[in-house]
């Protein structure tokens, strides 16, 4: 399934454990026995503008680190010459510069940091040449612009919501592990391919194309119970409250026949801390995820809770729903497990969503079958999807 090979493969090429974060592989500095005398500052330069998440998080030294490889790297320079850090905090900062910037993925994780004559510099290896990630760039910014030109005015949640929907509908998950661009936003928003890193950082491309603060979180993730394994996915600040947004876990791989293949999932659309608690963790973030509002089912008033009295008339009230939007399909979740499986028994076990379909069709004219529906159950996210018959 994708949410271990996301993880999976995201371990061999991004981190490297919860302390070293990415898997920066450093040379053993070479010391030069003479003078100490450090000839860049120890400062970011006044000039330097930087609202990322991870940069703000880094320690003054170290954000002059970050600024010196921001500004240089993209020329393809041998060596760029930093403040005297160490190798572990080399690391933060090459993986802050990496979150923070999306398009930053032309070396791999191995680097060097070296010492000479009081000088010291980090050495990246690259992986492309200048005239290849030029050309990377170019296509992705291009991309970018033809999604928003296709992008309709809206507020922030329905272009955070439209952005969401074209990536997962324009990017397949690479099951093959098949490395290239799938890592990063070549591979998601022109190749069509990504594995988890390349999924949430072409999300925060796209975001900080149309001015939507965000970030990048790292973390763990496991299926089915199922050991956690590294991952990636974003945080999304919408009307001042911030969400987490999973756009590979809202792709799935599924079986054959499965409904989720035709209608896709928002499982993971703006949801909060002890929403993705169910299936992430080890994961540090240092604003609350608290707010419901704007999950995308509760938006939807698909969203079964405790205050919901009566599980037939809800379920009616989204067949009329969808009737009159022209879908023949219902797609709900319970905010329990206690109201998943009561749900799942009233509707399924005794069959009562046939007369859900009886009462929506006294408003819908007798638009679906009352004989026959397909359901899909979801255990892990209390998801259910119902498919009816349209009357002939």
């Amino acid at each position: 399934m994708k949410k271990l090979l996301a993880a999976a493969l995201l371990t061999v090429v991004f981190f490297v454990g919860v302390l070293a974060v990415m898997q920066f592989t450093f040379h053993t500095p070479i010391t030069i026995l003479g003078a100490e005398k450090e000839t860049i500052a120890s400062v970011p330069p006044e000039t330097f503008e930087e609202t990322g998440y991870h940069y703000a998080r880094l320690s003054l030294i170290e954000q002059a680190a970050y600024a010196a490889i921001v500004l240089n790297i993209e020329t393809f320079p041998e060596e760029i010459e930093i403040p005297a850090i160490s190798a572990e905090q080399l690391g933060r900062v090459a993986n802050a510069a990496e979150l923070d910037h999306p398009m930053l993925y032309q070396y791999d994780r191995g680097v060097a940091l070296a010492k000479r004559n009081g000088r010291v510099y980090f050495a990246p290896r690259y992986t492309c040449t200048k005239e290849e990630y030029e050309a990377a760039k170019a296509q992705v910014d291009q991309a970018v612009q033809d999604i928003l030109a296709q992008m309709p005015q809206g507020s922030a949640y329905e272009t955070e919501l439209f952005l969401h929907d074209y990536l997962v509908g324009h990017c397949r998950y690479d099951e093959e592990e098949s490395g290239g661009n799938n890592f990063n936003p070549v591979g998601a928003l022109v190749d069509g391919s990504a594995i988890c890193s390349g999924y949430a950082k072409a999300f925060k491309l796209l975001l900080d194309a149309v001015g939507i603060e965000n970030t990048p979180v790292i973390g763990k993730a496991s299926e089915n119970g199922g050991e956690p394994v590294a991952h990636i996915w974003n945080a999304v600040k919408i009307d001042e409250h911030w969400y987490f947004v999973d756009p590979t876990w809202d792709d799935p791989i599924l079986s054959d026949g499965q409904i989720e293949d035709d209608y896709g999932t928002y499982n993971y659309f703006n949801i909060t801390d002890a929403m993705i608690s169910l299936t992430h963790s080890d994961y540090t973030f240092d604003y609350p995820c608290d707010d419901e509002s704007l999950f995308y089912y509760r938006v939807n008033n698909a969203y079964l809770t405790e205050e919901t009295k009566d599980t037939v008339q809800f379920a009616a009230d989204l067949i009329v729903a969808a009737g009159e939007n022209g879908r023949s399909y219902i797609d709900f979740k319970c905010e329990t497990d206690a109201l998943y499986k009561a749900a799942v028994k009233t509707l399924f076990k005794n069959q009562k969503i046939y007369r859900a379909v009886n009462r929506a069709n006294l408003k819908l004219k007798n638009k679906f079958s009352n004989r026959t529906a397909r359901y899909s159950v979801d255990d892990a996210n209390r998801r259910i999807i119902v498919e009816f018959s349209e009357k002939t």
